[in-house]
């Protein structure tokens, strides 16, 4: 294989370092021959683009504004898991009602940085539940656009941005071999 000249790899260079920035060195990656490299970049540049999706919502909550709720009811339901035979999984479901403007809601999401809570560990859906005690005062975190939007927890919670720093690190990890065999 001939030897490329080095203003032509310092074109390269340049190209996949402004490619880089943006996120994009998988289509460079396959012409240095790091194309498996080029591939994980590329997908954990992804995730991690669907992980600061899916935390935005959470985000905003940190700004919203806030009233003060009631917890109305506390219960644990229980659902057979679909995989072993006899598995349950169960499911804390607190309800809680806030008033905006004068007028009532009833809700009953925990945080918009994770989906509902279910799992096959009772003592573990308990725990949850027991931080919402029934007719205890709560602090309701809302839209004000569109108060029916609510939620008890504001903000990302850790396994969130765990996640997202993880996405980034192997993105990275893989950005830096790809530059380095260039």
């Amino acid at each position: 294989m001939p030897k490329t000249p080095a203003g032509i790899r310092k074109l390269w260079s340049w190209l996949f370092a402004c490619m880089y920035l943006i996120g994009l060195p998988a289509g460079f990656a396959v012409l240095t021959g790091t194309a498996t490299a080029g591939f994980v970049f590329a997908l954990c540049a992804l995730l991690f683009i669907g992980q600061a999706w899916s935390i935005t919502p959470a985000l905003r909550t940190r700004f919203w504004p806030s009233v003060a709720g009631k917890v109305i009811s506390v219960r644990i339901t229980r659902q057979r898991d679909g995989k072993p035979a006899g598995a349950w999984r169960y499911t804390p479901e607190i309800t809680y009602r806030y008033s905006v403007d004068g007028r009532t809601y009833e809700n009953g999401l925990l945080s918009f940085s994770r989906p509902p809570v279910s799992t096959p560990d009772r003592q573990q859906a308990k725990a949850i539940a027991a931080r919402y005690p029934r007719e205890s005062r709560v602090r309701v975190y809302y839209n004000p656009r569109r108060p029916e939007y609510a939620a008890l927890e504001a903000g990302p919670g850790v396994r969130a941005w765990l996640l997202l720093v993880c996405f980034l690190l192997a993105a990275a990890a893989c950005g830096a071999y790809i530059t380095a065999r260039m």
